[in-house]
């Protein structure tokens, strides 16, 4: 059941047509509250659990307009045609409650007990008493319902995987470093010897034949200029990473999509510079058709997962590495027909290993992985939300933050915080960002979180589809 819009009447269906107007907006995704930041209205479903996600709803699809099953007008003043006036919901229907001040509120499950007084009872009251007294005690009602909502919300937040309110993550700039090819995309970010250096591809559009892999350099974080250009005859370079190994050299990686003539679809390559300007040839490392994605050093070692393409399509492997020239499969096949795919993986101080895994395909939400050495066993736990571009970091105080995309409601690059121990993403932050975006590299400097991403928010702006930002981000730290 769902109040009437326009009468605030407790009988229209759910079928009812809600005005396309952003006011009247529900989530129909995670069934969750939405509070929207243009009105003081908030749709507050009784039933349908929501997803073990504690992000935050955002924006949802608008119900669809249909005819309400139950002809009967009830005023001149509603413009919706055959708006109900009498009745109670029919069986299996899921009802609402339109709650007057639900500015306090949470994005929680209400108890059905919002759902008193709006059946039979509610529909006799309705129908007996003259309309002066029913405004009275619809007024009534409505203040009560608010009141209860309240009490039952307070306590339930306490239960999500919120980080304080004083830990709020804020932007403190944003900034386009980059935009000179068609389209510019898939980032990564690292300061060394006391600069800034921004690894990304360049290339004509999303996917095209001839992808380069561009670095740019910056002493400042403000004035960006190209330090090199890579690029690999017939083959299209995708998904720049960029790391420091332990004797100290840049380490570039990533990956030639082939053409259909080669004989394999996919082979992962890695590059090594003393100064980011002058780079060697590019090594052939992992397994053809394994897309070896992000490289992490740990001690004296590299580690990454790489996914299955082509004829490998399904196999997740993790390999190691001890100079980043030459990788060997360390479990063979992480999870199989899992369809996971790109990830990130963090050592924690106690050598703890965590990766954010996204997965496609009929099961798309991330899953977290954990291990301890050798890392040859893995636990895996669905986070409920699907993700793209993953990236971990680990701020001073011990806490994890995740840059991915978000898929719920239009797409977007956002920061998240991950909770390892209950296996939970929540959003902190949304970048400036839309469209084709993500892929971001994060580095912690000078007690700020820099955040490389590509967007392609301002494609109407730009002779480029998409274009490359660098945010600086304020994250208090924790006392804990």
């Amino acid at each position: 059941m769902v109040l009437c819009p326009r009468l605030r009447s407790p009988f229209a269906t759910e079928s009812h047509p809600i005005p396309a107007s952003p006011g009247y907006r529900r989530s129909c995704r995670r069934q969750t509250a939405e509070i929207l930041p243009f009105s003081d209205k908030a749709w507050l479903p009784t039933k349908s659990a929501p997803t073990k996600s504690a992000l935050s709803p955002r924006r949802f699809p608008q119900l669809p307009d249909q005819e309400c099953s139950i002809p009967a007008p009830i005023s001149p003043r509603c413009s919706v045609p055959n708006c109900p006036s009498r009745g109670t919901p029919r069986s299996g229907e899921r009802s609402y409650v339109w709650s007057a001040e639900p500015s306090a509120l949470s994005p929680v499950l209400l108890s059905p007990v919002l759902g008193i007084g709006l059946g039979y009872p509610a529909a006799l009251m309705w129908t007996t008493f003259p309309a002066g007294f029913l405004m009275m005690l619809e007024t009534i009602r409505k203040k009560l319902l608010s009141l209860l909502a309240l009490s039952v919300l307070l306590p339930t937040t306490a239960l999500l995987a919120q980080p304080p309110a004083q830990d709020a993550v804020t932007l403190v700039d944003v900034r386009k470093i980059w935009d000179r090819a068609p389209h510019n995309a898939f980032t990564d970010l690292i300061r060394f010897q006391d600069r800034w250096y921004c690894v990304f591809r360049e290339g004509d559009g999303h996917v095209s034949p001839h992808g380069r892999i561009r670095v740019i350099e910056s002493a400042d974080g403000k004035s960006w200029q190209s330090a090199a250009l890579i690029e690999r005859p017939g083959a299209d370079l995708r998904d720049a990473k960029i790391t420091v190994t332990p004797d100290g050299q840049l380490m570039l990686s990533g990956a030639a999509a082939l053409p259909a003539s080669a004989t394999h679809r996919h082979q992962s390559l890695s590059w090594f510079s003393d100064d980011g300007r002058d780079w060697s040839e590019g090594f052939p490392v992992g397994d053809p058709d394994v897309w070896l994605w992000r490289v992490t050093w740990h001690g004296p070692r590299a580690y990454g997962i790489g996914y299955g393409t082509a004829d490998s399509r399904g196999t997740l492997r993790l390999y190691q590495s001890e100079d980043g020239k030459s990788f060997q499969p360390l479990v063979a096949d992480l999870r199989k027909n899992s369809f996971g795919n790109e990830s990130s993986i963090l050592f924690r101080k106690d050598d703890t290993a965590e990766c954010l895994l996204r997965r496609d395909g009929a099961e798309n939400s991330a899953l977290l992985g954990t291990s301890k050495p050798p890392y040859r066993e893995w636990n895996w736990r669905d986070l409920g939300v699907r993700v793209g571009g993953p990236h971990l970091i680990e701020i001073p105080d011990g806490r994890v933050l995740a840059a991915v995309r978000l898929y719920d409601g239009g797409a977007r690059t956002s920061l998240c915080w991950l909770d390892t121990a209950r296996a939970t993403l929540t959003e902190c932050l949304e970048l400036p960002s839309g469209g084709d975006t993500s892929y971001a590299g994060l580095v912690w400097h000078d007690d700020h979180l820099w955040v490389s991403y590509y967007s392609g928010h301002e494609a109407d702006a730009s002779h480029a589809t998409t274009s490359i930002y660098l945010a600086k981000v304020k994250v208090p730290l924790s006392d804990k």
